[in-house]
């Protein structure tokens, strides 16, 4: 006919009362608590023991532990080779061999389980194969027969190539009107007189070994000077944008603009005739620290100040650099003055003292080949 608990460590959960418990029958009585002591008091009709006193002790869960000992914070894997984790597990309530244990990585998922020895040991073996290259993580997942859970962390970097997407992180340090919004980087407006870059602080990359591709636009009008790719180096950069004009938010050191340059490499989309273009027409031209007076090597481009969406992807490695244009080779020339740098992808456009053109860029992929 009733139920109550006697001391502050349980909490009865709700039942319908009276109940009928019919004979050699069960009547589950749920109780929640967090350990410690209590009781609980039955009243029945019984006229020999109307009321029942049923002492609870109950203890708390012990969560485990878990600690991944290898790879260390940090390291830098090979790609070639089996990579074998290790890491230690302990619970202070549970047997060891209760415990499930599952690797998951940050890439590719869940990876498998693992039993711990007595010592609390466990192993797990990542063929080379199944691996893929670039910073990552794994977890060790832990958990006990009562639910409690533990994850242990390992941080690295595989060596081999690994895509980063940089829109979609939004770490950008933008310059003048730039801004990016549903994917897309608006680097200048339809406005005469304008400069202005945005570049992604989020990783570094080598200054010679690294595939960046893209889509940019160029609103019709002839106001525009043009964009470019610019890989900002790290190291010695001062600032994050350049010159106007045929400086294209990037060079300096020519009498058409105003400075200053950016160390590092840039490739030009000019779309605009200057005096001192290494080409007349729209044109690609590679040049080394932002100087305008010295381009190197330089291609014609058709078209593209036209509205449409263009891609371009480049690679440069081992002091080659090649080009394509919506998918056909534009340029494959090599850039001997280009040395190793950790360096900023970011791009840069300007706009003509005549009227502006808009320019954009999206969906960017970058292409890294080192943990460095």
């Amino acid at each position: 006919s009733a139920l109550g608990v006697e001391g502050e460590d349980w909490v009865l959960a709700e039942l319908a009362l009276p109940a009928t418990v019919a004979p050699g029958a069960v009547l589950d009585v749920v109780l929640v608590g967090e350990g410690g002591e209590s009781t609980l008091v039955v009243t029945t009709n019984d006229a020999d023991e109307p009321v029942a006193r049923v002492p609870i002790v109950g203890t708390a869960n012990v969560w485990p532990t878990a600690r991944i000992v290898s790879p260390v914070e940090e390291e830098v894997i090979p790609a070639e080779g089996d990579l074998t984790f290790v890491a230690f597990v302990g619970d202070d309530d549970d047997a060891l061999s209760d415990l499930t244990l599952e690797w998951v990585s940050s890439l590719t998922g869940p990876l498998g389980t693992s039993v711990p020895d007595e010592d609390g040991r466990a192993t797990f073996v990542w063929p080379e194969a199944e691996r893929v290259g670039g910073p990552q993580f794994v977890y060790l997942s832990v958990t006990d027969p009562c639910g409690g859970d533990a994850r242990g962390l390992a941080w690295y970097c595989q060596e081999g190539p690994y895509v980063v997407r940089p829109i979609e992180e939004e770490a950008w340090r933008y310059e003048g009107p730039a801004r990016v919004e549903d994917g897309v980087i608006t680097l200048t407006d339809a406005a005469p007189d304008t400069v202005a870059s945005a570049f992604d602080l989020s990783s570094l990359f080598d200054g010679d070994n690294v595939s960046i591709t893209f889509d940019f636009q160029v609103d019709p009008g002839g106001g525009g000077e043009g964009l470019s790719v610019t890989l900002l180096d790290a190291n010695r950069r001062e600032g994050f944008v350049g010159g106007d004009g045929c400086g294209l938010g990037f060079g300096g050191g020519a009498a058409c603009t105003s400075g200053p340059a950016l160390p590092g490499w840039s490739l030009a989309v000019d779309t605009r005739a200057d005096p001192g273009d290494c080409l007349d027409g729209p044109h690609l031209a590679f040049t080394v620290d932002g100087d305008v007076g010295a381009f190197g090597p330089c291609a014609p481009l058709p078209p593209v100040s036209d509205g449409a969406w263009h891609t371009l992807a480049l690679r440069l490695v081992a002091g080659v650099l090649t080009v394509t244009l919506d998918g056909a080779e534009v340029l494959a020339e090599p850039v001997p003055t280009v040395v190793d740098f950790p360096g900023f992808v970011g791009f840069t456009a300007s706009t003509g003292a005549g009227g502006g053109d808009a320019h954009r860029v999206r969906a960017v992929e970058i292409v890294d080949y080192t943990c460095e």
